[in-house]
Protein backbone atom coordinates (compact mmCIF):
# COMPACT_ATOMS: atom_id res chain seq x y z
CA UNK A 1 0.00 0.00 0.00
CA UNK A 2 1.67 3.15 -1.15
CA UNK A 3 0.78 6.37 -2.90
CA UNK A 4 0.29 5.83 -6.60
CA UNK A 5 1.66 8.94 -8.25
CA UNK A 6 -0.24 8.19 -11.44
CA UNK A 7 -3.62 7.98 -9.72
CA UNK A 8 -5.47 11.02 -8.43
CA UNK A 9 -8.90 10.90 -6.90
CA UNK A 10 -11.16 13.84 -7.49
CA UNK A 11 -12.81 15.28 -4.42
CA UNK A 12 -16.16 13.68 -5.29
CA UNK A 13 -14.51 10.28 -5.86
CA UNK A 14 -12.81 10.49 -2.47
CA UNK A 15 -16.06 11.40 -0.75
CA UNK A 16 -17.96 8.60 -2.51
CA UNK A 17 -15.32 6.05 -1.53
CA UNK A 18 -15.26 7.32 2.05
CA UNK A 19 -19.05 6.99 2.20
CA UNK A 20 -18.79 3.40 0.91
CA UNK A 21 -16.20 2.64 3.58
CA UNK A 22 -18.42 4.21 6.23
CA UNK A 23 -21.45 2.25 5.04
CA UNK A 24 -19.52 -1.03 5.06
CA UNK A 25 -18.10 -0.42 8.52
CA UNK A 26 -21.47 0.77 9.83
CA UNK A 27 -22.97 -2.56 8.77
CA UNK A 28 -20.77 -4.16 11.43
CA UNK A 29 -23.17 -2.71 14.02
CA UNK A 30 -25.51 -5.58 13.06
CA UNK A 31 -23.00 -8.20 14.25
CA UNK A 32 -21.80 -8.93 17.75
CA UNK A 33 -18.12 -8.30 17.10
CA UNK A 34 -17.23 -7.63 20.74
CA UNK A 35 -16.28 -11.33 21.04
CA UNK A 36 -14.08 -11.32 17.94
CA UNK A 37 -10.35 -10.72 18.09
CA UNK A 38 -8.82 -9.66 14.79
CA UNK A 39 -5.21 -10.73 14.39
CA UNK A 40 -4.31 -7.97 11.94
CA UNK A 41 -5.78 -5.36 9.63
CA UNK A 42 -6.13 -7.91 6.82
CA UNK A 43 -8.43 -10.05 8.96
CA UNK A 44 -10.56 -6.98 9.75
CA UNK A 45 -10.78 -6.09 6.05
CA UNK A 46 -11.63 -9.69 5.08
CA UNK A 47 -14.35 -9.85 7.73
CA UNK A 48 -15.91 -6.58 6.55
CA UNK A 49 -15.67 -7.71 2.92
CA UNK A 50 -17.50 -10.96 3.75
CA UNK A 51 -20.16 -9.49 6.03
CA UNK A 52 -21.22 -6.36 4.21
CA UNK A 53 -23.49 -5.80 1.26
CA UNK A 54 -20.99 -3.41 -0.34
CA UNK A 55 -18.68 -5.69 -2.27
CA UNK A 56 -15.18 -4.44 -2.83
CA UNK A 57 -14.37 -2.99 0.58
CA UNK A 58 -10.67 -3.85 0.17
CA UNK A 59 -10.53 -2.20 -3.27
CA UNK A 60 -12.26 0.89 -1.92
CA UNK A 61 -9.69 1.13 0.89
CA UNK A 62 -6.87 0.84 -1.64
CA UNK A 63 -8.35 3.76 -3.58
CA UNK A 64 -8.46 6.03 -0.53
CA UNK A 65 -5.35 4.75 1.23
CA UNK A 66 -3.14 7.66 0.12
CA UNK A 67 -5.58 10.04 1.79
CA UNK A 68 -5.93 8.25 5.13
CA UNK A 69 -4.31 10.09 8.02
CA UNK A 70 -1.19 8.39 9.29
CA UNK A 71 -1.51 7.41 12.91
CA UNK A 72 1.10 8.89 15.19
CA UNK A 73 1.18 6.44 18.06
CA UNK A 74 3.84 5.16 20.40
CA UNK A 75 3.98 1.95 18.40
CA UNK A 76 4.52 3.81 15.13
CA UNK A 77 7.14 6.08 16.68
CA UNK A 78 8.98 2.96 17.83
CA UNK A 79 8.86 1.68 14.24
CA UNK A 80 10.47 4.90 13.00
CA UNK A 81 13.20 4.75 15.63
CA UNK A 82 13.90 1.12 14.73
CA UNK A 83 14.09 2.01 11.02
CA UNK A 84 16.48 4.87 11.74
CA UNK A 85 18.72 2.65 13.87
CA UNK A 86 18.89 -0.22 11.37
CA UNK A 87 18.90 1.84 8.20
CA UNK A 88 18.85 -1.00 5.66
CA UNK A 89 16.28 -0.81 2.84
CA UNK A 90 14.58 -4.11 3.63
CA UNK A 91 13.98 -3.15 7.26
CA UNK A 92 12.76 0.32 6.30
CA UNK A 93 10.31 -1.17 3.76
CA UNK A 94 9.05 -3.72 6.27
CA UNK A 95 8.60 -1.08 8.93
CA UNK A 96 6.89 1.24 6.43
CA UNK A 97 4.35 -1.51 5.68
CA UNK A 98 3.76 -2.04 9.40
CA UNK A 99 3.26 1.71 9.85
CA UNK A 100 0.69 1.83 7.02
CA UNK A 101 -1.15 -1.20 8.44
CA UNK A 102 -1.23 0.39 11.91
CA UNK A 103 -2.60 3.58 10.37
CA UNK A 104 -5.23 1.63 8.42
CA UNK A 105 -6.31 -0.18 11.60
CA UNK A 106 -6.67 3.12 13.42
CA UNK A 107 -8.60 4.64 10.51
CA UNK A 108 -11.07 1.74 10.43
CA UNK A 109 -11.50 2.13 14.18
CA UNK A 110 -12.06 5.89 13.82
CA UNK A 111 -14.73 5.35 11.17
CA UNK A 112 -16.38 2.63 13.27
CA UNK A 113 -16.47 4.93 16.30
CA UNK A 114 -17.59 8.07 14.41
CA UNK A 115 -21.14 8.04 15.75
CA UNK A 116 -21.98 11.69 15.14
CA UNK A 117 -22.23 13.76 11.97
CA UNK A 118 -19.55 16.07 13.35
CA UNK A 119 -17.11 13.20 13.88
CA UNK A 120 -17.78 12.00 10.33
CA UNK A 121 -17.33 15.52 8.90
CA UNK A 122 -13.95 15.69 10.66
CA UNK A 123 -12.87 12.48 8.92
CA UNK A 124 -14.07 13.78 5.54
CA UNK A 125 -12.30 17.11 6.04
CA UNK A 126 -9.04 15.50 7.16
CA UNK A 127 -8.93 13.10 4.20
CA UNK A 128 -9.89 15.96 1.86
CA UNK A 129 -7.06 18.15 3.15
CA UNK A 130 -4.59 15.30 2.70
CA UNK A 131 -5.86 14.87 -0.89
CA UNK A 132 -5.39 18.58 -1.58
CA UNK A 133 -1.89 18.60 -0.10
CA UNK A 134 -0.76 15.52 -2.04
CA UNK A 135 -2.21 16.78 -5.29
CA UNK A 136 -0.43 20.09 -4.79
CA UNK A 137 2.83 18.45 -3.75
CA UNK A 138 2.90 15.80 -6.49
CA UNK A 139 1.07 17.48 -9.34
CA UNK A 140 0.99 21.21 -8.63
CA UNK A 141 -2.83 21.38 -8.36
CA UNK A 142 -5.64 20.24 -6.09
Amino acid sequence: MSFNENRVLKETQLQENLERVRSSISNLQHYNISNIIFLNVDSIINFIDMKTENAGFRECLKEIEPYIPLAVSNQNLELFVEAAERGDDRTVESLENAFVKNSMTRFISEVYNAQTDEAWRNILETCGKIREYKNEAYFGYN
